[in-house]
C-alpha cells in the first residue's frame, strides 16, 4: 500500500507541475480528472488508516498530521 500511495504522490506532483496557463481545454479537463482521481485515492487511504488504527492511533504518527 505504501508503494501505491507514494506513486500517487509522484503522479499528483506531475499533474500539478504540468498545469499552466494557456493549456488547451482538453488537457485542462484531463488534468482535472486526474486530480479528482488522485484525491479519491488519498481520501481512501486516509479512511483505511483511520479505520485500521482508530483516530488516536492515526494521530500518534506525526507524518499523518
Amino acid at each position: 500500500m505504501a508503494t501505491t500511495v507514494m506513486m500517487a504522490i509522484v503522479a499528483n506532483t506531475v499533474v500539478l507541475a504540468i498545469y499552466h496557463g494557456g493549456i488547451s481545454k482538453e488537457n485542462e479537463d484531463n488534468l482535472n480528472i486526474a486530480d479528482k482521481v488522485l484525491t479519491v485515492i488519498f481520501n481512501v487511504e486516509l479512511l483505511i488508516k483511520i479505520i485500521g488504527l482508530d483516530f488516536a492511533g492515526y494521530a500518534k504518527v506525526p507524518m499523518n498530521l
